[in-house]
């Protein structure tokens, strides 16, 4: 934990509240603990890296409401970090960000049975929230393209909520999946991180503080 807000400038007790949180509803108890731990701060560690979050606290919001349908629909982590920081980005912060992903997720064997995409899935069978809008783009093209009585059909199958996240992630694809990417494959950056910022002169720390409150 300490790694890991020593990695993003956050608060250890809040980085350690969130990495029990993320421990206990999605790591794998299988594992070994350390190297899950370890795990989950190099995940967060790059979505904070990768995404405009104001916090730590911020994040955490984001995976409180997420979480559960992320569970629900056997989604990795990582996908979800990605989601979330994807949203937050382009201004659904923190809990909102959080709301719209498990909205839409709810929304979605609905949605699909009304509309005809298919639901996209990962490595494990689970839902891929991601590959599913890629399957919509490809059947419908982009979100603000679409004709009126095609938009009415998604607001009736997505309802509101659930649509936020659809148009705003709707042309972020191929940056989803290059930041999913990163994140699957973040093994190691927080120590990095850590380990670069410890080697920084207090002046340089400081101007990297004042950046990110920027």
């Amino acid at each position: 934990a300490f790694t890991m807000a020593k990695a993003t400038f956050g608060e250890a007790g809040e980085a350690a509240e969130l990495m029990g949180v993320l421990y206990n509803n999605m790591a794998d108890k299988t594992k070994n603990v350390r190297a899950e731990m370890e795990k989950l701060g190099d995940v967060v560690t790059v979505t904070q890296q990768l995404y405009q979050i104001k916090n730590m606290s911020q994040l955490a919001e984001g995976y409180k409401y997420a979480t559960p349908a992320a569970l629900q629909y056997k989604s990795s982590l990582e996908e979800v970090s990605a989601v979330l920081g994807m949203l937050n980005t382009t201004g659904l912060a923190g809990g909102q960000a959080g709301t719209a992903y498990a909205a839409t997720m709810r929304q979605l064997i609905k949605a699909s049975n009304e509309l005809g995409f298919a639901i996209g899935r990962n490595e494990d069978g689970g839902v891929s929230l991601i590959k599913t809008i890629e399957n919509i783009r490809q059947k419908y093209g982009e979100f603000g393209d679409m004709s009126d009585q095609t938009k009415m059909r998604f607001q009736r199958a997505f309802r509101d909520e659930g649509l936020r996240a659809i148009a705003l992630l709707g042309g972020k694809t191929a940056e989803l999946n290059e930041h999913l990417k990163a994140i699957t494959n973040s093994s190691g950056a927080a120590a990095a991180a850590q380990e670069t910022i410890e080697k920084k002169s207090p002046t340089e720390q400081y101007k990297i503080l004042r950046q990110n409150i920027d």
